[in-house]
């Protein structure tokens, strides 16, 4: 602990901090991918429909057709239905996880995918994770929340070059396909100003109950994306699955959802209730359910709160 003296010049408030940032806070131009790959076919598997929307959003403009799943049971489906170029799997799954579903991939008699890499989705990007996902057998693995240049980057290491097409390229065919028409006018650099309806402006302002900079920072700052995501968290159906898990006593499932709700909560910005959320899943890591026990509807009543306000601003 360091202790530094410091003098008082005036006592009198200067201003709001928070409120200035919230003010003068505001997006990046629509995002752009770096690359495009319209024949490559992506699955991805996550019990949380918010983190797929999140993905499907980040990929949205590379045109790769992209399939999900959310559980174990249904990616082992889908991989007898078609030929995937990679697999995103989430680690932390109720029922049958991410390792378990790898496992039982390899038993699928129809499995189509015995080649294809497998990429773990995990929140447990710790030291020591990595050497355990590649000793499960997955090829890699990406920490969430998932950032979007590093979801292009292991999605370009594992496609076939062929099915590519580089950001340059993609100018140059589309200048051709448009008759000499500069595309660059398109493709602006990232950080360029943007002109946006006043009422558009104004989304980072209504959200002062979240660190809204932190949870726009997730989606390469992209206001459309941002928007999507906050309605599928505002919309999503994991405080009834927290709620019938706690009911059941069912404390393995439990710590799932509360996990999940540990990411996406982080995802928007809604630390404080991450954090929350992250303290009871230590404790049933611990197996401490009495804990759990007298903060349940504390985390419930905080749930509920934010959830009222997201759905005040989304309408």
């Amino acid at each position: 602990t360091v202790e530094i003296p410091q003098a008082v010049r005036s006592f009198e408030p200067i201003g709001d901090f928070q409120a200035h940032m919230q003010e003068n806070a505001g997006f990046e131009e629509e995002y752009h991918s770096s690359f495009q790959a319209p024949e490559a076919r992506l699955l991805v598997v996550d019990d949380v429909p918010m983190n797929l929307k999140v993905i499907c959003e980040l990929l949205k403009s590379t045109k790769m057709q992209i399939d999900t799943a959310e559980s174990g049971k249904e990616c082992l489906r889908r991989i007898t239905q078609e030929k995937y170029h990679i697999i995103f799997l989430d680690h932390m799954m109720p029922d049958m996880d991410g390792i378990e579903t790898l496992k039982n991939m390899k038993w699928v008699a129809e499995n189509k995918n015995t080649d294809t890499p497998v990429i773990m989705l995990t929140a447990n990007a710790i030291i020591g994770a990595k050497d355990e996902y590649f000793n499960a057998g997955f090829d890699d693995y990406l920490a969430k929340p998932v950032k979007e240049n590093e979801l292009e980057a292991v999605i370009q290491k594992y496609l076939p070059k062929e099915l590519v097409v580089v950001l340059g390229d993609a100018k140059e065919a589309d200048e051709e396909e448009y008759g000499g028409f500069d595309m660059r006018l398109l493709y602006k650099k990232p950080g360029a100003s943007v002109n946006k309806p006043q009422a558009e402006q104004g989304l980072m302002h209504r959200l002062d109950f979240l660190d809204a900079r932190a949870g726009a920072s997730y989606f390469a700052g992209s206001e459309a994306i941002y928007r999507e995501v906050l309605k599928s968290y505002a919309l999503g159906k994991l405080r009834d699955e927290i709620v019938e898990y706690y009911e059941k006593e069912d404390w393995k499932n439990y710590g799932v959802k509360v996990h999940a709700l540990k990411t996406t909560s982080l995802n928007i910005g809604a630390v404080e209730l991450s954090e929350f959320a992250k303290a009871l899943e230590n404790a049933l890591r611990n197996g401490d359910t009495d804990f759990v026990r007298s903060q349940h509807e504390n985390i419930l009543k905080e749930y509920d709160e934010l959830l009222e306000k997201l759905r005040e601003v989304l309408e």
